[in-house]
Formats: C-alpha cells, sequence, structure tokens
C-alpha cells in the first residue's frame, strides 16, 4: 500500500475497527513511513480524548428503562434456550444510541483527522513560507548591504571626482601662469630679436664704414692716386674723392651736410658724355659725416665730373637727377696726390 491508501484507514486505525490483516499492513507501512505514523499518532491521541469533548449527562428516564428491559428480556432468553450449534455466534446488536454515538464519534473523528491532516500540510507549507521568507529576507538584507556597500563606493568615487576636478582646475591655473610666462619669454626674445637685428644693421654699417676705411688707407698707400675737392654753395659742407685713374673704384668723404628732408637721401652721380650715372647712395651719421665705397662700371678715367643731390627716396636710377647739387667738382687728370690737391671745375 501506499501513502494514500494507508491515509483513507488511518482514522480507522485510530479506533480499533479495522481487520486484523488491515491493521497489521498498516502497522507495517507506519514502521516504515514517518508523516503516516505522525497522522496515526495525532488521530490516536485525539480519539483518546474524544469522550472528554461532550458533556456526561445520565440518559432519559425512558431510555434507562427500555435498556432495562431489553436487558432483562435478553437473560430469560438465554436461561431458556437450548445449547447453540457449534461455529454459530450471535453479536449483541447495538442498542440505537450505541450506534448513532458511534457513528458520531466515527464521524468526528475523520473531520478531525482530516481537520488535522489538513493543518498539518498547512502546517508544512507555513513551514516553508517562513523557509522561504526567511531566505527572502537574508537576500534582502544582503542586498542592503551590498547597496550600501556600493553606496560608500560611488561617495569615494564622487569624492575622488571632487580631487581630480580640483587637480585639473590646479592645472589649468599653471598652465595659465606657464602660457603668461611664455608670452613673456616670446615678448623678450621678440625684443632681443629686434636689438640683434639692429646690431646685425649696426654692424653691417661698421663693417662698411671699416671696409670704407681700408679703402682709403689702401688708396692712399696707391701710387697715381689723386685727390679732388668737391665745390659747394655752403662753406659748411665739404666732400672730397680720392680715386686712382687706373683702377675701377674710388673713395667719396663729406662732411658738414645736412640732416636730408624725410624720404630723401644724398645720391653720388658720375657724369661720362653728358650721361650721369647714379654710383652711390651717401649715408650721414648726426654730425654730418658720411663716407663710400664707389664701384662704377667703367674705370675712373672714363668719366669727367662728379656730384651730389638730394633725391626722393625712391629708385632714382631710372628718373635721373632731379634734386638741386650740394657737392660738384671736375675730375682733374694733372694734379697727382702729392705734392697738391687739384681744385673742382665747372658744375
Amino acid at each position: 500500500m501506499n501513502c494514500k491508501d494507508i491515509e483513507a484507514l488511518i482514522p480507522a486505525y485510530a479506533l480499533d475497527a479495522l481487520s486484523p490483516e488491515d491493521e497489521q499492513a498498516v502497522e507495517r507501512h507506519l514502521d516504515e513511513c514517518s508523516w503516516c505514523s505522525g497522522q496515526a499518532r495525532i488521530l490516536r491521541d485525539a480519539a483518546s480524548t474524544l469522550s472528554l469533548a461532550v458533556d456526561q449527562e445520565p440518559p432519559h428516564p425512558r431510555v434507562l428503562t427500555g435498556v432495562k428491559k431489553r436487558i432483562a428480556a435478553d437473560e430469560a432468553a438465554a436461561e431458556t434456550s437450548t445449547e447453540r450449534p457449534p461455529g454459530r455466534f450471535r453479536r449483541r446488536p447495538l442498542s440505537v444510541i450505541g450506534a448513532f454515538v458511534y457513528a458520531g464519534a466515527l464521524m468526528a473523528l475523520l473531520l478531525l483527522g482530516g481537520v488535522l491532516a489538513f493543518t498539518l500540510r498547512t502546517s508544512g507549507q507555513m513551514d516553508n513560507l517562513h523557509e522561504a521568507n526567511a531566505g527572502l529576507t537574508q537576500q534582502v538584507t544582503d542586498l542592503q548591504q551590498h547597496n550600501s556597500a556600493l553606496s560608500d563606493e560611488l561617495n569615494s568615487l564622487m569624492h575622488h571626482n571632487s580631487e581630480m576636478g580640483e587637480r585639473v582646475t590646479m592645472l589649468h591655473q599653471e598652465s595659465s601662469e606657464v602660457n603668461a610666462d611664455v608670452d613673456e619669454l616670446v615678448s623678450g626674445n621678440e625684443a632681443l630679436y629686434e636689438q640683434v637685428d639692429a646690431l646685425a644693421d649696426s654692424g653691417k654699417e661698421m663693417m662698411n664704414v671699416l671696409r670704407t676705411q681700408q679703402s682709403i688707407v689702401y688708396m692712399l698707400t696707391l701710387p697715381g692716386t689723386h685727390v679732388l675737392k668737391l665745390e659747394s654753395d655752403s662753406g659748411a659742407a665739404q666732400g672730397n674723392l680720392m680715386m686712382n685713374l687706373d683702377q675701377r673704384w674710388c673713395v667719396f668723404v663729406a662732411t658738414g651736410l645736412h640732416t636730408p628732408p624725410h624720404n630723401h637721401q644724398y645720391n653720388v652721380w658720375l657724369r661720362r658724355d653728358r650721361h650721369e650715372y647714379l654710383v652711390a647712395v651717401l649715408a650721414i651719421d648726426e654730425m654730418g659725416w658720411g663716407q663710400v665705397l664707389i664701384v662704377p662700371e667703367m674705370p675712373m678715367a672714363e668719366y669727367h665730373w662728379v656730384g651730389v643731390s638730394v633725391e626722393p627716396a625712391e629708385d632714382a636710377s631710372l628718373q635721373g637727377r632731379r634734386g638741386d647739387l650740394v657737392l660738384w667738382g671736375e675730375i682733374s687728370l694733372a694734379d697727382p696726390l702729392y705734392p697738391g690737391i687739384p681744385r673742382a671745375g665747372s658744375r
């Protein structure tokens, strides 16, 4: 038998109402099944206390009188009856009240057993639910702890991000300061470049002056060198042309010249066959002193006149001389550097 068959027999087993075969089968199953054994034990305890569930009252007088008469009639019939044949047994029938009481007790026991079985199953389910709820509660507690740890980690990350933001701000400020220093250095370098350029220009001017001085010294050492003193309308302005008629270069030196007007300059001209050629630009200092090395296309013996004029700063070689002369002179071939200096001729 399985548990379902045994559960149907347990109420009768608790009231000792089973046949010996069924009782043995139920007991064998109860020895092996703890669940059915527990139900049987509960129903037996309920059957033993069932008589206490109803108040004990004396029977009704009419019922008691009828029972007494029935008992007396049975005793009289037993005395007058012959010996019963072997193998015959007559069970004494139950009274009506006893039958009803037995049936009511059986029904109450069955109902109680069903209620107890339902209660046990419900109790087991409730225990399972309590265990499930305990597991869920533990999971909720674990999740809350995990969320708390995540919240702490998030707060730590936010604090770290705040520190990183402050560091980035500091780096921006330091970068701004570095950029300002770099700009200052660039400005200083630009000023240095300007000074270097000015020094380079000054160095070029000094080199030109040095070359002119060297040319003057060299010119003075050459045999056949002549010096021509130029004329002027102003007694302050003076000019000397040192030349060697066999050479294709000469040196012009002037002093006492005024600073030319804005965007104007001193141009040096040489004349040959009625044509004038711009051969040099004479730069003067604040003292009115200037010197320039002249390198014409032809030897100096091919030219017969020299002059200095004030011209606009644009390319005067294309326009020719237009300004007034401040110094001029005729190139003479007769007088050498020594013993005398030849004088200038006409314009």
